[in-house]
């Protein structure tokens, strides 16, 4: 049986089409499930390690590093418990 790959849509994308969220550290390792958006990404990494699987190929990091993920890119983040950094999410109209 195939699974839908979830949508993540960016709330609010109408009146502020760029939205930043910061990731501090956790007890344990982080790993959210596969998935993709309707928006950009850009991931500033400043502490840690782990994998990011940006269309079924896994790319190990250590901090510090940049990550960018397109709309529509299937992916996955593990990071290590002490990683700590920000996300920057926007719409392809919040580039002018």
């Amino acid at each position: 049986r195939n699974a839908e790959i979830p949508v993540h849509h960016l709330h609010d994308h109408h009146t502020r089409p760029v939205r930043v969220e910061r990731f501090l550290p956790r007890d344990e390792y982080v790993r959210n499930e596969v998935h993709r958006h309707d928006f950009h990404e850009i991931f500033f990494l400043a502490e840690g390690s782990g994998e990011h699987m940006i269309d079924l190929a896994v790319h190990p990091f250590t901090a510090p590093c940049m990550h960018a993920i397109v709309a529509g890119q299937v992916h996955r983040l593990g990071r290590s418990a002490d990683s700590s950094g920000l996300v920057l999410m926007f719409q392809r109209e919040a580039i002018h």
